[in-house]
C-alpha cells in the first residue's frame, strides 16, 4: 500500500518542482517531505491545502479518489453516484471563544479547506483554542458546524453545539443538556468534557444562534 509520503512525492513530481521548492511554497522545513512517517499534522495539511487547493487531501491521506480535485466544470458534470460523500469545507481564521457571526457575514479570509465526510452545503468549520472540551475535542481541533433552530424541540440533547449568546459576540462550545435543577423547559445546562470547567446554566432566550457540531478533526 502506498504511503502518505509516496503520494505527496507523486504530487510534487506532477507539479514539476523539487521537494525543497514545495516546502518553501507551503512554509515548512526543507526536510518536511523526507521526515513524513505515517501521516501529516492537521495544521500542516491546512497549509498544503491553502498553497495547493487542487490537491485532494483525502487522496493524500488515505489513497481514496484521485490526486486532484475536480475543477468546477468537471464537478458540474459528475453524476450523483460519482460524487464523493461529503464536501470540502472552508475553515475560517477564527476560533470558538470570541465574537461569532454567520459564515455569510464573516470578514476574515478562509485559512484552509478541509474535507468532511458528513458535510453539506452551507456547513463551515472553525478551529478550537480552548481546552474546555478536552480530551474529546482538544485545542487545535477543527469542528464542522451546521446552524439549527434555537428551539428545544430541535435540539439533539446531550450533543455538542456552539452556542452564540444574544450579545452576538460571546460564544461557547459545550454539550447541551436539560438543566436538571429547573422545571423551566427553556433552561439548559452547558456542560464541558473537561471536569475543570463546571456546568453553566442558561435560558434559551439568551441564545441568538445555535450551531450543531456535526463532526470534528482532532489535531494529532
Amino acid at each position: 500500500m502506498e504511503s502518505v509520503k509516496k503520494r505527496l512525492t507523486e504530487f510534487i513530481a506532477q507539479k514539476g518542482i523539487s521537494q525543497r521548492a514545495f516546502s518553501e511554497i507551503v512554509g515548512v522545513s526543507s526536510a518536511f517531505v523526507a521526515n513524513i512517517r505515517t501521516s501529516i499534522h492537521p495544521k500542516t495539511l491546512r497549509k498544503i491545502s491553502v498553497a495547493y487547493p487542487e490537491l485532494n487531501t483525502t487522496w493524500l491521506l488515505t489513497g481514496t479518489g484521485t490526486m486532484l480535485n475536480p475543477t468546477e466544470s468537471e464537478a458540474e458534470q459528475l453524476t450523483e453516484s460519482d460524487r464523493p460523500n461529503g464536501r470540502v469545507i472552508p475553515v475560517y481564521s477564527m476560533d470558538v471563544v470570541g465574537g461569532f457571526q454567520s459564515p455569510n457575514e464573516i470578514a476574515e479570509d478562509v485559512i484552509a479547506r478541509e474535507f468532511f465526510v458528513h458535510a453539506q452545503d452551507g456547513d463551515f468549520a472553525v478551529s478550537v483554542s480552548n481546552d474546555s472540551m478536552s480530551p474529546i475535542i482538544p485545542p487545535g481541533s477543527t469542528v464542522l458546524l451546521r446552524e439549527c433552530p434555537v428551539n428545544p424541540d430541535a435540539i439533539d440533547w446531550g450533543k455538542v453545539y456552539v452556542v452564540v449568546y444574544d450579545d452576538g459576540a460571546s460564544r461557547v462550545l459545550k454539550r447541551l443538556v436539560h438543566d436538571p435543577h429547573s422545571p423551566d423547559p427553556l433552561a439548559v445546562s452547558l456542560v464541558s468534557y473537561n471536569p475543570d470547567y463546571p456546568p453553566r446554566s442558561l435560558r434559551l432566550t439568551r441564545v441568538c444562534r445555535l450551531y450543531r457540531v456535526v463532526s470534528y478533526h482532532v489535531e494529532c
